[in-house]
């Protein structure tokens, strides 16, 4: 039995790295670009009917672990699926339109229903 248990942790944790690995790499851009930056205020280019309470706070920083603040309120993030972020407290979908180091162009829409709320850039902010 402890033969069995020994070679089966290994197995399960193997299988939990391999799941988190696959969710990142479904993820069409790179990660590497979104995390740990400060992303300042986004330039509004178009808002629909709940649009315009889009949050403005500075900075925005999606943190590795899971984390994202919008000018020191927290809430959490994940992938949702190839171009699109799950922003999980605030019920938002973020769909990644563009994503270089110095732009992240979104379109924000309400979860779960989908509703357009807002498209918007964000700029990193200079240090």
């Amino acid at each position: 039995m402890r033969r069995i248990i020994i070679r089966l942790f290994p197995t399960i944790i193997l299988i939990g790295l391999l799941i988190q690995c696959e969710n990142n790499e479904d993820f069409k851009y790179d990660l590497n670009l979104l995390t740990d930056t400060e992303w300042g205020i986004p330039q509004i280019q178009e808002t629909g009917p709940t649009g315009g309470d889009f949050a403005k706070n500075s900075p925005t920083i999606f943190y590795e672990d899971g984390r994202v603040t919008f000018g020191g309120v927290s809430d959490f993030w994940k992938v949702s699926s190839s171009t699109s972020l799950l922003i999980e407290q605030r019920q938002q979908i973020w769909q990644v339109l563009e994503l270089t180091e110095n732009k992240l162009h979104v379109e924000v829409l309400k979860y779960p229903n989908g509703e357009f709320m807002v498209r918007v850039i964000f700029s990193p902010i200079d240090k």
